[in-house]
């Protein structure tokens, strides 16, 4: 004997009701040939009736040797052939709170019906303690699949508890005929109907037809969100929308919109709707708003005029509860005053607002008695570029600074500053102005504004080399006992050397090397070298240039100049730093020696001449015509006046013994003498003698 037994889920009930047609019962100890023949027509009909009872009877047999305490109840196999028979899947769906959405397809008892027809159905019943039913037949036609669609209202889900059940009943109880999807916030359930062809009925469980019963919920969102709404005068707000209304509130889904229609009663008209306070845009009396309060004031229908908008460029006008963003005609109401907003498009700003031909600001129209015309210009927001000065100056000794100017697409300048250049001292960013040679990078950045765009500019603003000027003035001074240089000036003020050249009063030739350098580090590089040398003679400061023309280059100072003026001149030719301080002839080249100039040249002339100085005996000199006695102390000094330079005395005259005197020692003997003062090796002075006349007494 075949025995099928189906495994049942837990959410499936099943009932064993089959719906037979053309019921015919045999039974194998009641029947005799002549009435199997009546009933089993067919050869085939027959030879099963005989395995039937063939096979009972081995069963029996069978378990009677397996255990004798089991009864054996023959009389309770049989078996029925139905002509046709109907299988029936039935689905009731449970859905709590289905007033949060909206269902589809379920009957008007909250089912869903699936019918199989099956032909020639065999259905046989044997057992021994627990009666097995087995059915087996031939499918003909079954209905198509059908679905069940819960759409959830606006700020409601499904229960997540309950949904999560649904998919588990469907992937196990009812996986034959049933399955679950979900599309955003709509769940489709897909049922499908019975087409096996054979299933059994055990212990009193048929499954024939199937029973499953659907539960599934909605609730609202964590995130939902409320419209609240509110009436000033006569009419009211609706909405075409299935939005669930409770509590005194529209409850939506977070983030969501909803347009609301605005009916005003007869001779009433909607003058103002707000969200939150702040103005909505009323198109043909509807306004569509997210969560928030919304409050709508209806009025009496006042006198109208024609205000036409003209818009030019991208943007919109907000006015009369409207937005508008192509020219057109409203309605406003004579008197009454209004308020606009303007916002320009991505790219545009507002350049003019016109109200009958006259510029207005604010944006407002008052007491409005005509047919009135209001034009708003946008226009895109201009480009903008960057103009700056020159980017490479001479160097003049004075800080820099570099002007630039913002100018618009159309000509204008919108700003106009000097760039800032920074640099870090100590690691601190620091404003400051350039002065020396070099180059300087900077940024110029402009943002903008609701008119401009921004841009900005990049550069290297460099200061070079100046050309300097040279000018050297001839001089000629008398010597008073100090040293004498050249009037030079150079233009930039830049650092130099001034070398002289020529002869002193003792026709000896001599070298003065006067150094006028600035404070840069290549004058200060030179300096130091210089300073810090041994030098006797013009050969040995040449061959130390020499030595030091690639250092000092590497600091920018070329003196290549001053080594061709020194090589000209012989090599032991004395040397001193600083201007001449003897009388003589002298030329003076001045070379310019500095890190910001280009070599430059000057040359002049130096005449120091001999002074004329006077002869004074000192305060402490013995008076002239004084008289002394012999062996008292006296003394006769002298020096050139305005100087430290001592002159020699000679002592003339004549004794009481009438005996001539001439000596450079003071004499001692009684006499008549007098002292001369006198100097002839000091050739840098022109003088003339002094003398003082004394007498030797006893």
């Amino acid at each position: 004997m075949h025995k099928r037994i189906i495994a049942l889920g837990l959410s499936a009930v099943i009932t064993a009701s089959a719906i037979p047609s053309n019921l015919i019962e045999v039974s194998a100890a009641e029947i005799n040939k002549a009435q199997v023949e009546d009933v089993l027509t067919t050869e085939e009909d027959q030879d099963l009736v005989k395995e039937n009872q063939e096979e009972k009877s081995s069963e029996q047999q069978k378990d009677v040797e397996e255990n004798e305490k089991i009864e054996v109840q023959s009389s309770s196999n049989q078996r029925t052939i139905h002509e046709k028979m109907t299988r029936t899947l039935t689905v009731n769906a449970n859905i709590e709170g289905q007033q949060y959405g909206r269902i589809e397809g379920l009957d008007d008892g909250g089912k869903v019906t699936l019918n199989s027809e099956y032909e020639n159905v065999d259905e046989s019943t044997s057992g021994i303690v627990i009666k097995t039913t087995t059915y087996t037949g031939t499918l003909v036609s079954s209905d198509e699949e059908k679905q069940i669609v819960i759409k959830p209202k606006e700020g409601y889900e499904f229960d997540t508890l309950k949904y999560t059940a649904l998919l588990t009943q469907a992937s196990t109880t009812a996986k034959d005929f049933m399955s679950v999807e979900k599309d955003g916030d709509v769940v489709t359930i897909t049922l499908k109907p019975i087409t096996s062809e054979s299933w059994t009925k055990v212990g009193g469980v048929d499954n024939t037809n199937k029973n499953i019963t659907i539960n599934i919920g909605l609730s609202k969102k964590v995130l939902s969100q409320k419209i609240t709404t509110e009436v000033e005068g006569e009419g009211t707000i609706t909405t075409d929308e299935d939005l669930v209304y409770e509590d005194g509130a529209y409850v939506i889904s977070r983030g969501s919109t909803h347009t609301f229609n605005l009916e005003p009663a007869q001779g009433m008209e909607v003058k103002s709707a707000t969200l939150d306070g702040e103005p909505v845009a009323i198109e043909n009396n509807q306004v569509t708003v997210g969560k928030g309060h919304l409050k709508v004031v209806f009025g009496k229908v006042a006198v109208k005029h024609n205000l036409n908008i003209n818009i030019t460029g991208e943007g919109s006008v907000f006015i009369a509860n409207q937005n508008i963003t192509s020219t057109k005609d409203i309605l406003i109401n004579e008197g009454e005053s209004y308020e606009f907003s303007l916002t320009p498009g991505e790219g545009y700003y507002v350049k003019s607002v016109k109200l009958d031909g006259v510029e207005i600001n604010p944006y407002k129209i008052e007491n409005i008695e005509k047919d009135s015309n209001l034009e708003v210009v946008f226009a895109e927001i201009m480009e903008t570029t960057i103009e700056v000065g020159d980017l490479k100056v001479p160097y003049d000794g004075n800080e820099k600074t570099l002007s630039y100017k913002v100018i618009d697409s159309e000509g204008n300048v919108v700003e106009e500053n000097n760039v800032v250049f920074k640099k870090k001292i100590l690691g601190i960013p620091t404003k400051f102005n350039p002065v020396e040679v070099g180059t300087y990078d900077f940024e110029i950045q402009y943002k903008g504004d609701d008119t401009h765009k921004p841009t900005e500019f990049t550069g290297t603003f460099e200061i070079t080399k100046c050309n300097p000027k040279v000018s050297v003035k001839n001089k000629q001074v008398t010597y008073d006992g100090n040293a004498v240089g050249l009037d030079v000036t150079v233009t930039p003020d830049c650092g130099y050397i001034t070398v002289y050249t020529g002869v002193n009063v003792k026709l000896s030739p001599k070298i003065y090397v006067d150094l006028n350098l600035g404070n840069d580090i290549a004058s200060t590089t030179l300096k130091k070298l210089l300073g810090n040398a041994q030098i006797a003679n013009v050969g040995e400061l040449v061959e130390l240039l020499k030595k030091s023309e690639t250092i000092l280059g590497a600091v920018g100072i070329d003196i290549s100049q001053i080594i061709k003026v020194l090589e000209v001149i012989p090599s032991g030719t004395s040397i001193a730093f600083g201007c001449p301080n003897q009388p003589g002839t002298y030329l003076g080249t001045a070379v310019v020696m500095d890190s910001n100039a280009n070599t430059a040249i000057g040359m002049g002339t130096l005449l120091i001449k001999r002074a004329n100085k006077e002869v004074l005996f000192t305060d402490d000199s013995l008076e002239n015509g004084a008289t002394i006695k012999v062996g008292q102390d006296y003394k006769h000094e002298a020096y050139y006046e305005g100087t430290t330079s001592q002159t020699k005395i000679m002592y003339v005259g004549v004794s009481n013994k009438i005996i001539p005197y001439f000596s450079s020692k003071k004499p001692t003997k009684v006499g008549k003498y007098t002292a001369v003062a006198y100097s002839f090796t000091d050739l840098n002075y022109k003088t003339a003698l002094a003398k003082r006349t004394f007498t030797i007494e006893k």
